[in-house]
């Protein structure tokens, strides 16, 4: 271990027992935290507060946030798959979450855009059930959004 680790960690250490000598409970990995998403709520350090859409919110490490992304039902409906530290939330980071989603294959969001998926090109819309279904193969954009229409 470094001697920076090794400070770091005995920093860490201190600032728990203190927390805990004044009566302040710090979580564990996998222990139940505040309810705000992607704070810290009596998490230790090197933990975040992660509701993973299922029960209640645990202190988990970036890599549990990912998975729990991974696995909730976000992930599948929509492409967010994986947690943006960030912006406190689960999101798309490729074009492939988003053409794996059933929201590419129902609508036409294959596409990423900053906001998360949506209806960028004809592509799109000629992959899903609206085009298969209803005809509705090709893309009007406007400032907002896209969307699958017949012309």
């Amino acid at each position: 271990m470094t001697r920076r680790a090794s400070s770091r960690l005995a920093s860490s250490i201190a600032a728990a027992a203190w927390l805990a000598l004044a009566g302040c409970d710090v979580a564990g990995p996998g222990e139940p935290c505040g309810s705000e998403m992607g704070s810290r709520s009596g998490c230790a350090t090197g933990l975040m507060c992660f509701h993973g859409g299922e029960g209640a919110p645990i202190c988990a490490t970036k890599q549990e946030a990912d998975e729990g992304c991974h696995a909730a039902p976000a992930c599948e409906a929509e492409g967010r798959c994986h947690y943006d530290m960030a912006k406190d939330t689960c999101v798309p980071k490729t074009d492939a979450d988003c053409e794996a989603s059933r929201g590419c294959r129902e609508v036409g969001k294959c596409s990423l855009v900053l906001r998360g998926c949506a209806v960028q090109k004809d592509a799109d819309c000629k992959r899903s059930l609206l085009c298969e279904k209803e005809g509705r193969c090709r893309v009007k954009l406007t400032r907002a959004s896209g969307s699958c229409v017949t012309f």
